[in-house]
């Protein structure tokens, strides 16, 4: 007896990671992107900034470390901020909560599993590139 299969193997959409899963992990500021400028500029991230990173936990918790050099162009953080983060339904916009209540809204542009760019949604003219 003999069988014939004719199967379709279209499982990738199945396979592939939604934004939740790409967004939860720790992603290192790699540069920012100004638009403002005509043609718009990318500065990459210095020996200093490149630790910067946000933190995206699966409990909704945003864990920032920012980086920069101080007037004597010594590497400093101004330690670990912890905030409440909300993914929209859609996977486009980061709800994040501060501490006295108030929200703003982190636009993604682009995620993939190597890369996440992203700007606020009042300074859209700035974008933040980062990487895993």
């Amino acid at each position: 007896m003999t069988s014939v299969c004719a199967c379709s193997s279209d499982d990738s959409k199945e396979d592939e990671p939604t934004v939740t899963e790409l967004l939860e992990n720790k992603w290192f500021v790699a540069g920012v992107w100004d638009t403002t400028t005509d043609p718009e500029t990318y500065e990459e991230a210095n020996d200093c900034t490149i630790n910067s990173h946000y933190n995206f936990l699966n409990d909704g918790t945003l864990l920032v470390q920012n980086y920069f050099l101080d007037t004597d162009d010594v590497c400093e953080s101004n330690g670990i901020v912890t905030y409440i983060y909300i993914l929209s339904a859609d996977g486009t916009k980061i709800i994040v909560e501060f501490d006295y209540g108030t929200t703003t809204n982190i636009i993604i542009d682009s995620i993939d599993n190597t890369r996440l760019e992203l700007h606020n949604e009042e300074y859209p003219e700035y974008r933040t590139t980062l990487s895993k």
